[in-house]
């Protein structure tokens, strides 16, 4: 395996559609894997996929390693940034499905690649970017965002999941560990990993 130093490319859109772990098909621009690691080398590892091929991922200086964890919506403060998946309600109005909050590190890239609100292939609504406010409504509470001159406006449901997601750091990365790798093949077949995720105990 080789280490890649080339700056990571992430599909803010796909970061946040579920637990790690999970396989999505590839393409020849980008690619996500899931596995469990096999090994854990000074360069990278070697993870299994569901259907037991083996996967030589290259981790370098930029490739961001993410911990997920549970959260609470009463920890979400004025200012922090978030990957808010959303429905879009009959009447217009949006309703989260889900609330992931951003890492500094991760809010930074976020904002290079795609921040503010845009529709997802799911069909729902995907919204980066950092709370205005967080007050309670009826049923839940009311969430708002400010991008680009406008202000995204969220109904956020009692039982709403919320997630932080922590940046961690390779050496954080063991044997067993199930993990979602996104990057882009190189010609020898390794994954160069622009990000992983994993699950935090």
């Amino acid at each position: 395996m080789r280490t890649r130093s080339k700056p990571a490319a992430l599909l803010v859109a796909l970061i946040f559609t579920g637990a790690a772990g999970t396989a999505a098909a590839q393409s020849s621009m980008q690619a996500m894997v899931g596995g469990t690691i096999a090994t854990v080398g000074a360069d990278g590892v070697t993870i299994t996929a569901p259907d037991g091929t083996a996967k030589s991922v290259a981790i370098g200086p930029s490739t961001l390693v993410l911990g997920r964890e549970r959260a609470t919506l009463d920890s979400i403060q004025q200012g922090d940034a978030l990957g808010v998946t959303a429905t879009r309600e009959p009447d217009g109005s949006l309703s989260a499905t889900e609330i992931n909050i951003f890492s500094k590190e991760l809010w930074a890239f976020v904002r290079r690649a795609r921040s503010g609100q845009f529709p997802m292939s799911s069909g729902k609504i995907m919204t980066n970017e950092e709370v205005t406010q967080l007050v309670p409504g009826s049923g839940g509470h009311v969430l708002s965002m400010q991008y680009a001159g406008n202000t995204a406006t969220i109904n956020v449901p009692d039982g709403v999941v919320v997630h932080r997601l922590v940046t961690e750091s390779a050496g954080d990365l063991k044997v067993g560990m199930r993990v979602l790798v996104r990057g882009s093949y190189g010609a020898d077949g390794t994954l160069d990993a622009s990000s992983i995720n994993f699950e935090l105990r």
